[in-house]
C-alpha cells in the first residue's frame, strides 16, 4: 500500500474537499490504516456488485471462499481480489485458448 496521499488529486476527487487544508508531516500527508468492522454507517463498505461488475461474480464467491469460515472475523482487502481473478483467468486459459476448448471428450 502507498501510505502518501496525493493532496491534488484528492481535492479534485470530490468538490466538497476543494478547499480542504490538511496538516503535513515533512510536506506529505501521511494516511493511517486502521482495521475496523465494516458498517454503512461509518462509510467504509465494499459494494459487491461494483466487484461483480469489475471482476464477475465468480471471483467474488472464489474470494469469500478463500477467506476461510464465516464465523471467522476477517479483514477485507480488495488486493487479494486481483489475485483470486488472475487465478481464476490462468484456470481458464488451461482449457480455452480464445477460440476453442483445448479438452474433448475424443480417445487420444
Amino acid at each position: 500500500h502507498n501510505d502518501l496521499l496525493d493532496i491534488e488529486a484528492f481535492r479534485n476527487w470530490n468538490p466538497e474537499y476543494k478547499k480542504a487544508e490538511f496538516i503535513l508531516e515533512d510536506g506529505k500527508y501521511v494516511c493511517g490504516w486502521a482495521i475496523e468492522k465494516m458498517s454503512k454507517s461509518m462509510f467504509n463498505v465494499v459494494n459487491p456488485d461494483d466487484i461483480i461488475e469489475k471482476y464477475g461474480a465468480d471471483t467474488l464467491r472464489l474470494y469469500e471462499m478463500f477467506l476461510g469460515p464465516l464465523e471467522q472475523s476477517k479483514p477485507w482487502d480488495t488486493n487479494g481480489i486481483d489475485g483470486v481473478h488472475r487465478f481464476l483467468r490462468r484456470l481458464w486459459n488451461l482449457f480455452f485458448d480464445g477460440e476453442k476448448w483445448r479438452v474433448s471428450d475424443e480417445e487420444p
